[in-house]
C-alpha cells in the first residue's frame, strides 16, 4: 500500500496495529501456555505480516520503521520471557539483514 508520493507510512500503520493486537494476544496465551505454543502462534499470525513487503520498507526513515521495531521487540520478550532481546532480534528480526546484502 504505497500513497501518492510513494511511502509506506500506511501499510506500516496498518501492520502496527495488527501487531500491537498481536501483543496483547500473545501475552494472554503465554499465561496458560508453554513458550513452544506461543511461538507457534506467533509464526502463524504475526510473522507473516512481518514478512509481507519488508522489501519496500528498507528504504523508510527510521522513524517511520520505529514503531514496528518497538512491536518486534516487544513479542520477542514475550515469546522468550525475557527483558533484554537485543541479541534476539538483531539475529531474527525483521530488519536482520544478510551477510551478502551491502549495507549503506
Amino acid at each position: 500500500m504505497l500513497n501518492d508520493s510513494l511511502t509506506s507510512k500506511q501499510h506500516i500503520a496498518h501492520v502496527s496495529r495488527k501487531l500491537s493486537n498481536g501483543c496483547w494476544a500473545l501475552s494472554q496465551i503465554r499465561k496458560y501456555s508453554n513458550s513452544q505454543m506461543v511461538k507457534t502462534v506467533y509464526f502463524a499470525l504475526l510473522y507473516p505480516h512481518i514478512q509481507y513487503c519488508k522489501t519496500s520498507w528498507g528504504c523508510a526513515a527510521k522513524p517511520v520503521l520505529n514503531p514496528l521495531i518497538k512491536l518486534q521487540k516487544g513479542m520477542v520478550r514475550i515469546m522468550t520471557f525475557s527483558h533484554n532481546n537485543d541479541i534476539l532480534l538483531r539475529t531474527h528480526g525483521p530488519y536482520h539483514r544478510h551477510k551478502n546484502t551491502k549495507s549503506g
